[in-house]
């Protein structure tokens, strides 16, 4: 049930969000999930997740939050090292934060 053709209040944002395989999806949809209070729907090929909420009941950081604690990254919100390295295998993704500290080691060089 998509949460915008019910309230007038829903919200619908276009987010980055980081993974792989058919596994992260799963995770990240369910992540993001609430029972009438918010939905995911993330795209492997573009890895753009829609966010569609009811924002009197939560916000987009949240819902990242909620995201970034099932190991997965965002453009705003970066989940924690060890929950990363507890991914399966076919997860992991190349991180933002490890791109940037790859590029700045190459710049000091």
């Amino acid at each position: 049930m998509l949460l915008s053709t019910t309230l007038s209040y829903a919200q619908i944002k276009n987010v980055k969000i980081f993974g792989n395989c058919i596994i992260c999806q799963k995770k990240i949809d369910s992540a993001g999930y609430i029972k009438k209070i918010s939905t995911v729907k993330w795209n492997i090929d573009s890895k753009m997740a829609i966010l569609v909420y009811d924002s009197t009941k939560t916000n987009t950081s949240e819902i990242l939050t909620r995201i970034a604690n099932a190991g997965y990254d965002s453009e705003n919100q970066i989940a924690p090292q060890t929950v990363y390295n507890n991914l399966m295998e076919c997860c992991k993704y190349v991180r933002m934060v490890e791109t940037l500290h790859a590029t700045s080691s190459q710049n000091a060089t």
